[in-house]
């Protein structure tokens, strides 16, 4: 189970059946709080029978809701790793890379790198074309610093190459990817290629002050002490995370999810097994180093946020081989939402294509939540099971529809208002005369 939005609105909650890859319910929900999740999973609950298990993100309002929908059953309700790992990547991460970025804002270095390689860019044209090749040549050989125009193509290569340091990350997003620690890296290591380059490059008027403003660009940025503290701290908390993401074995080369169903039930068990192990002795050597006897304030800061989400959510980290109705036989629940995520990034994609526009923010808040359902039909069990084909479908609609005239519809559930601005009121309150209504009343004595 889990939920998406798009900046905060539009939440659409989908239960997924796992194994099947069904949508088995998808609701429109103001905000993702546990009076407005709990009678949703009771509905699953009644329609579809107790679940085998639960995945669940760290949500307090969807355990609190899966706590109660489940009371009394014995059903292991397990905590989706790759969403503790983000959480504990975000607290470790969160604020240093923030200043950081906030640091590169002040200082102005990406406005004055691109200032920069777009005015050698006007300067160069209509040449660019041709001096790419003198750029490629200074790249595969060494040599000397090239002169006149190509060593200012070679500057402007080098600024744009700085720019372009999100090619540094894997698309994944924060915190796997740290983009401003990328550029600080690129920044860095530019600074003291260009430190080098500004003994050996020729005596040319326009090159060596095209090479003085890039350095001078970077100078402030390695003049910060404020800058190198954050980037050691940044380092280490990565590092911390790069290493527990691994022990999980959720890597950035990992296919989250979605390779585990072509491997047998018993390799993925026994893969666990190994995964578990190899988990439990990560956590007793941070426990280990956590006690060392006059560990850095700053260790041990990094090595609490770590333990504690470990210790909150610990026991619901394992426990995914289940015993098969069939004798003998076990089945694998996987150990992360990523195949709902997967579902969640293909029907925004799909809308994206269909509308056009990049940020979906009012398509979510319109949306009918049975544009989730309707993805159903592309799984051709669930087809089978619902109408025999899809060639049968608009006959089933029709009878649908006839049944409707017979039978009175159930009335909606009542609409229950938690977030500060819905959508309905929204366009209430923007009304030119809601304003001019205040206007009259300010205007009476």
């Amino acid at each position: 189970m889990d939920a998406t939005g798009e900046n905060g609105r539009g939440t659409l909650f989908v239960a997924y059946a796992g194994w099947r890859h069904w949508v088995l319910g998808a609701w429109k929900l103001p905000t993702e709080c546990a009076e407005a999740i709990l009678p949703h999973l009771q509905g699953v609950v009644a329609d579809f029978g107790v679940p085998c298990a639960v995945v669940r993100d760290l949500g307090r309002a969807v355990t609190e809701a899966v706590t109660t929908a489940l009371a009394g059953r014995s059903v292991p309700v397990l905590s989706c790793q790759f969403h503790l790992l983000r959480d504990v990547g975000t607290d470790l991460l969160k604020d240093d890379h923030g200043r950081l970025q906030a640091l590169f804002r002040e200082l102005g270095v990406r406005t004055k790198l691109r200032k920069l390689a777009r005015d050698l860019g006007r300067r160069l044209a209509p040449r660019v074309p041709a001096l790419r090749m003198d750029v490629q040549q200074w790249i595969e050989q060494e040599g000397r610093f090239p002169a006149g125009p190509a060593g200012l193509a070679v500057i402007r290569a080098m600024a744009q190459w700085a720019l372009d340091y999100q090619d540094d990350t894997r698309h994944q997003g924060f915190p796997f990817d740290r983009p401003y620690l990328a550029l600080y890296r690129r920044c860095d290591l530019l600074w003291r290629a260009t430190t080098t380059l500004a003994r050996r490059a020729p005596a040319d008027a326009a090159l060596r002050s095209a090479l003085d403003r890039l350095r001078e660009t970077l100078r402030p940025l390695q003049a910060d002490a404020e800058a190198h503290q954050l980037v050691r701290r940044l380092e280490a908390r990565a590092d911390l995370l790069d290493r527990l993401r691994a022990v999980l074995r959720l890597d950035a080369d990992a296919d989250l999810g979605s390779r585990e169903s072509d491997r047998s039930p018993e390799a993925l068990a026994k893969s666990l097994a190994e995964t578990q192990r190899a988990f439990r002795s990560f956590v007793r050597d941070l426990r280990h180093h956590r006690a060392t006897p006059r560990l850095r304030r700053e260790e041990r800061a990094m090595l609490d946020v770590v333990l504690s989400h470990l210790d909150r959510h610990g026991a619901t980290l394992w426990g995914h081989v289940l015993a098969s109705p069939q004798p003998g036989t076990i089945r694998v629940v996987a150990r992360t939402n990523n195949i709902l995520e997967q579902f969640f990034h293909r029907l925004k994609h799909g809308e994206r294509r269909r509308s056009g526009r990049k940020v979906l923010t009012h398509d979510f808040e319109v949306i009918p939540p049975g544009a989730a359902l309707a993805a159903n039909l592309s799984r051709p069990d669930y087809v089978t099971l619902v109408c025999g084909s899809i060639d049968d479908l608009p006959a089933r609609f029709s009878a649908i529809d006839a049944a409707a005239d017979r039978t009175a519809l159930p009335d909606p559930a009542p609409e229950l208002t938690r977030a500060a601005l819905p959508l309905g009121d929204r366009r209430l309150v923007r009304r030119p005369a809601f304003r001019q209504r205040l206007l009259a009343a300010c205007s009476r004595r």
